[in-house]
């Protein structure tokens, strides 16, 4: 986020936070960066490429270029990194405040228009500064309970941040992940499409039926695994 409310402190720290990121990257990922105000601008020759040791110098020295400018458009700059990645692959991070001045400005608003997209990456956010927008930002990160926000005050957070960033990012994920209880169940929580990384639980609460006598006895899982559809089912057995 480069858009000017970010002031310099904070823009220092943005720019340690990526660059961090595209230390820790193998020449095997592939990268794009978005420097994001009105409009957003991808840097570097290719809009996405192998994170080779010449790209990473490159985009490292156009980030030390950046000065700030414009509005917050983070509706824009999350479409343009979604229209960037294959459907229902990949990991976008977003650095700054979480404070969007123009586009979609309320959580759920955000989430919606990017759902129109299909299914999406995985998000995670760097949150600058004491005053970043951690319920936006924690809206928009799959993860629950806003494990994938990282808020960072000072350079040695930035170095943390990246470090665990990536690291989750390296972890097997399902996206997408729906769930279903069949006609027992009118109200089945999480309502919306997760993404759950390696080895997390996924929780789910619902409300059955008053007119239906019988509990639910099968839940069915749906999503992508590695960007290709999936479901199973599991019995459920009430005690």
């Amino acid at each position: 986020d480069v858009s000017a409310a970010t002031d310099e402190a904070r823009l220092d720290l943005a720019r340690a936070a990526a660059q961090a990121l595209l230390s820790q990257l193998r020449p095997q990922d592939r990268v794009a960066v978005l420097a994001a105000s009105t409009s957003p601008a991808t840097l570097g020759r290719d809009a996405m490429g192998a994170a080779s040791k010449e790209r990473v110098d490159e985009l490292v020295g156009l980030l030390g270029k950046q000065t700030a400018g414009g509005a917050s458009n983070l509706e824009a700059a999350l479409l343009r990194a979604v229209e960037l990645l294959p459907r229902g692959k990949g990991t976008v991070i977003y650095i700054g405040d979480g404070r969007p001045t123009v586009g979609a400005l309320l959580p759920g608003e955000l989430r919606d228009r990017l759902l129109r997209l299909g299914a999406l990456p995985r998000f995670y956010a760097v949150a600058v500064g004491s005053d970043a927008n951690l319920e936006l930002l924690g809206a928009l990160c799959d993860a629950g309970a806003g494990r994938g926000v990282v808020r960072i005050e000072d350079r040695p957070e930035a170095a943390r941040a990246a470090l665990h960033l990536i690291e989750r990012a390296a972890q097997p994920s399902l996206t997408e992940v729906r769930v279903a209880l069949g006609e027992e169940a009118d109200v089945v929580y999480p309502e919306a499409p997760v993404a759950l990384e390696g080895g997390e639980p996924l929780s789910i609460v619902a409300r059955l039926r008053r007119d239906r006598s019988l509990a639910p006895t099968m839940l069915t899982i749906s999503g992508l695994r590695d960007g290709k559809p999936f479901t199973t089912q599991q019995p459920l057995v009430v005690r």
